[in-house]
């Protein structure tokens, strides 16, 4: 049997040095999505569970935040093979 709370422990303490990789809130945190996303995908068989909770937190912000409101506008506006190519 799995010990749960290490399991709660453990994430508590990665979601408070890094919030951002469940739920982005600024600019300053999509940077750090990034930057730490960077870091994970060299050993992305080790990071694997990790790189999948901070990929749905960036795709979020991405879908969502007013930077990218055009961008994902004309890419909605695409024929879907030209913009998987695009993006």
């Amino acid at each position: 049997m799995k010990n749960f709370n290490q399991v709660t422990s453990t994430a508590l303490e990665l979601f408070s040095m890094a919030s951002f990789a469940g739920h982005i809130s600024t600019d300053e945190e999509y940077t750090q999505a990034l930057a730490l996303m960077e870091e994970l995908i060299e050993e992305y068989d080790a990071y694997k569970p990790l790189i999948k909770v901070l990929e749905i937190s960036i795709e979020r912000w991405e879908d969502n935040a007013d930077e990218f409101v055009e961008f994902n506008a004309r890419i909605d506006n695409l024929n879907s093979g030209v913009a998987t190519l695009k993006t």
